[in-house]
């Protein structure tokens, strides 16, 4: 959601605490708006603001962020170790990256490439200790049920719901590694450098405690259909391929990620939904680049659904190992 703030109240509060602008601008790309490229007389930083957050909320995901910096260089990491508080909105600063987020630019192997980002991520916040006591079964395959006023998508979504329901008891969970993942993690989600083949994962605020694949879920629910909506298989399979290059994935882990991209789709229809619902009606343009990512959840999510058991048996069957130099 955007917030609604101007630039002069941005500047004015970064002011306070001796950052003086030169420049500032509102990053337009994907769903979440409330990012802003700031400029000083020294320095080029990106501003992300949490009007949904508390403060104690931002300060442990600042702490997290810290944390993960000590093993991965490639993340955000906020020059601030407590939140900045803008107009009342909690928010942090890191530097700004040099690059394009990963959708746009042009490299070989894109995909594969993509899945070796996945998984060293991954494998980092397997470092990062979490009490498995504290983690339930019940948060982590939490479902939205909201009613939506298209009869056609909440139809779609109760389906999903179902199958959800019925197809988890097919997959023994005990078997499911638990652990800390970045839980959007997306083209959209990655700055790449291909001068020096650099990159930096950002929106970084939802990482919390998953099941290990709901990770590539992620990205493989977004590769998942090409231009005609047919199945993308070329490229999901590069892009598993890249990701078990690096970490490899047991039986019921990559039977279960059909699963998980049904959560992840039901997941983004509400929050997009929810981002219709806050949008003024005279925001033609907003909403218009809402309703899109809505009917590309949807078109994967009904995909999905229509063809789950080709697509268990494709991550259960095919063959992802590639030899490691």
């Amino acid at each position: 959601m955007k917030i609604s703030l101007s630039k002069k109240q941005i500047s004015d509060e970064l002011s306070k605490i001796n950052i003086h602008l030169n420049q500032i601008e509102s990053f337009s790309e994907g769903t979440s708006k409330s990012t802003y490229k700031i400029k000083t007389k020294e320095d080029t930083m990106i501003l992300k603001l949490f009007s949904n957050s508390d403060y104690n909320t931002i300060k442990g995901k600042i702490n997290l962020l810290h944390k993960i910096s000590k093993y991965y260089k490639h993340a955000v990491l906020p020059t601030n170790r407590e939140p900045l508080i803008i107009q009342g909105v909690p928010s942090y600063i890191y530097k700004y990256f040099n690059g394009e987020i990963f959708s746009k630019i042009k490299i070989k192997n894109k995909s594969f490439e993509f899945g070796k980002i996945v998984a060293g991520f991954d494998v980092t916040l397997q470092k990062i200790p979490l009490n498995q006591s504290v983690v339930s079964d019940e948060d982590l395959l939490y479902l939205p049920n909201q009613k939506y006023s298209d009869s056609r998508i909440s139809k779609l979504t109760n389906m999903a719901i179902e199958m959800f329901k019925t197809e988890i008891s097919n997959i023994d969970l005990s078997k499911i590694r638990k652990q800390y993942i970045h839980k959007d993690l997306h083209y959209h989600n990655v700055v790449y450098n291909p001068a020096n083949k650099e990159h930096l994962i950002v929106d970084m605020d939802g990482i919390s405690v998953q099941y290990l694949p709901r990770e590539i879920a992620v990205s493989i629910g977004n590769l998942l259909l090409g231009p005609s909506n047919n199945f993308s298989k070329i490229n999901v399979l590069k892009a598993m391929q890249g990701y078990n290059f690096i970490l490899a994935l047991n039986n019921e882990e990559k039977k279960s990620i059909p699963l998980f991209i049904i959560q992840k789709k039901l997941g983004e229809i509400d929050y997009l939904h929810t981002q219709l619902s806050e949008t003024s009606k005279e925001n033609i343009e907003e909403i218009k680049s809402i309703n899109k990512f809505i009917e590309l959840s949807q078109k994967a999510l009904k995909y999905t659904l229509e063809n789950y058991d080709l697509l268990m048996d494709f991550f259960l069957k095919s063959d992802f190992k590639l030899l490691k130099k």
